[in-house]
């Protein structure tokens, strides 16, 4: 198995929502950087919440759900399809099984 198939099954099978919806966004951070957009405090989101939900195996209630605990917690800012990180840190530990 791939290193990043064995990832997204760890993913799937030992993490709650918040720490799947966590590793997800801080995931995308490095993917922006990549395409030398530096390390982003804002994520535009690629994909809907029915294809998040879809990759993360949560429904879209959940995901919308965990997205607005997060934005509660003040880890992120939510809007539309755009994903503020106000405390990356915070959310490191959110992601950690």
């Amino acid at each position: 198995m791939c290193w990043g198939c064995h990832g997204h099954a760890l993913l799937l099978g030992r993490k709650t929502a918040t720490e799947r919806m966590a590793s997800f966004l801080l995931d995308m951070g490095p993917r922006a950087e990549f395409h030398g957009y530096g390390m982003p405090a804002h994520i535009a989101l690629p994909m809907s919440r029915a294809n998040i939900a879809d990759r993360l195996g949560l429904t879209v209630e959940t995901v919308s759900r965990t997205l607005l605990q997060l934005q509660c917690d003040s880890d992120i800012n939510v809007a539309g399809a755009h994903i503020g990180i106000c405390d990356r840190a915070d959310l490191a530990a959110c992601a950690a099984p």
